[in-house]
């Protein structure tokens, strides 16, 4: 039906903004509101509903952002920095390390 309608660019369009990681809820509407224009021109009418919000699903968060630490680079003491520094007994660099 979207190809009848001429709207398999406007769905290709849709799904790339919904993949797009900072899309404006407003970009998303008029996209849909694009779609649901070209399918009532067929005779399909209320693929979408006007009255859109937009909120993460139920037990899907936002990315966290990534945490890391500096720490011995030997693993022989619990030194731990929030940015890089050397080890002054083994003359390296801290170890950057992920925090979980």
């Amino acid at each position: 039906m979207f190809e009848e309608a001429g709207a398999g660019e406007l769905l290709d369009t849709f799904n790339a903004l919904i993949l797009r990681e900072n899309a404006h809820p407003d970009e998303l509407s008029a996209a849909l509101d694009a779609i649901d224009e070209a399918l009532a021109s067929i005779g399909l009418h209320g693929l979408t509903r006007p009255n859109r919000s937009w909120s993460p699903l139920p037990g899907v968060r936002q990315r966290v952002p990534e945490v890391f630490c500096y720490v011995c680079p030997l693993k022989r003491c619990d030194r731990v920095e929030t940015e890089g520094a050397r080890c002054s007994f083994a003359g390296q660099p801290l170890e950057r390390v992920r925090l979980a």
